[in-house]
């Protein structure tokens, strides 16, 4: 486990963290970043009996009192927030529609929007008391891979591109344009929320890229999220079994799960990193970069051959600050990919990831 760095946190030690949508591959770490942190945590979700195993999951990692569950079973309901955030000190706001399934923009994009706002409301409505909010974006919100393209993401970038897209002729839209398009507005609402109602809490967004790294508790989470494309590729014996993979995440940047949540603390706590865009952009990759893991891990393991892809062209300016945070607020900067993918594979075959990463087997 390891505690964050600061000697004077915007928020002590022993405050409440509110951290919506807490049972998720991002949002789990999230917790348990803040809880090794010395932060009180209230985490919701919409079905608490389905997640029950989080509060005897965290109580045995550190005490009974440190985390909470409760239901918010609509988090775009007016008042949604109301009861949960009561106290609390910091809002952690990382549920979201993530429905690749809809292919209704107007069934992802404004509910989406809907629910950043029900939460920011309900910060603003807690007065003094909430001092951060943190919003989890995605590096959606801002680029999509563009491999040999010069071309550049720095603080004012949002995929327009992808919004045009998602509210175009269906024919001409990606995969991922409505899921992309819901991220930019979401979090563009955000920013225009609190400049036009000057709220007594800082913003801060995180923008994670594709996730990877070791899951907190696989047996009660399975492989969820990104970390799945790695399984996938893991256990592939031809290419179409990686083909959704390879839909969905073209060649480009990828950040370790406890970076990702790490970066959401520091949003927090660093007093210095204030209405800050934290771009989770650790290291470039292609699935060829994860598939060399792979072999190095199980050298007599059969893998899929390479695939020859091509590099991301964009250049990310903003990648180094969010490292700068980090290495500021926990002492380490990135993770780099074999160790997150390592990580990641002993997850859902040994069952067991050490340190940081996240769950400790038997």
């Amino acid at each position: 486990m390891s505690a964050l760095k600061l000697a004077t946190p915007r928020l002590p030690p022993g405050s409440l963290i509110l951290v919506t949508g807490c049972n998720g591959l991002i949002g789990s770490h999230i917790v348990d970043q803040l809880l090794a942190s010395g932060y009180r945590v209230r985490g919701t979700v919409r079905n608490p009996s389905k997640d029950a195993w989080l509060t005897p999951f965290f109580s045995s990692r550190y005490s009974a009192d440190a985390f909470e569950l409760v239901q918010v079973a609509d988090i775009r309901a007016p008042g949604a927030f109301d009861e949960a955030i009561k106290g609390a000190a910091g809002v952690v706001h990382t549920a979201s529609y993530m429905d690749f399934q809809t292919q209704d923009p107007e069934a992802v994009i404004p509910p989406t929007v809907e629910s950043i706002t029900r939460c920011l409301e309900a910060a603003a409505s807690e007065g003094s008391s909430v001092k951060a909010f943190v919003l989890t974006s995605s590096s959606w919100a801002s680029k999509v891979a563009e491999p040999n393209v010069e071309d550049f993401v720095d603080e004012n970038s949002w995929n327009d591109r992808a919004v045009k897209r998602a509210y175009g002729p269906a024919e001409q839209r990606g995969p991922t344009d409505i899921y992309s398009a819901s991220k930019a507005e979401a979090e563009r609402a955000a920013w225009k929320w609190v400049e036009e109602r000057k709220p007594g809490f800082v913003l801060n967004t995180v923008l994670p890229s594709t996730t990877f790294g070791g899951i907190l508790s696989p047996e009660n989470q399975g492989v969820p999220s990104t970390a799945g494309f790695i399984r996938m590729f893991w256990q592939a014996q031809k290419a179409e079994d990686v083909g959704m993979a390879m839909m969905m995440v073209k060649p480009g940047w990828f950040v370790d799960v406890v970076d990702a949540a790490r970066l959401h603390v520091a949003g927090l706590a660093d007093e210095g990193v204030q209405d800050e865009r934290l771009y989770g952009f650790a290291h470039e990759f292609i699935w060829d970069d994860v598939l060399k893991v792979m072999r190095e891990m199980e050298p007599e393991g059969t893998f899929l051959g390479d695939f020859g892809m091509e590099r991301d062209g964009v250049e990310v300016r903003t990648r180094e600050r969010a490292e700068v945070v980090l290495k500021e607020c926990f002492g380490t900067g990135w993770t780099s990919l074999k160790d997150s993918v390592t990580r990641n594979v002993e997850s859902f075959t040994k069952r067991s990831v050490g340190g940081d990463a996240g769950w400790i087997g038997k």
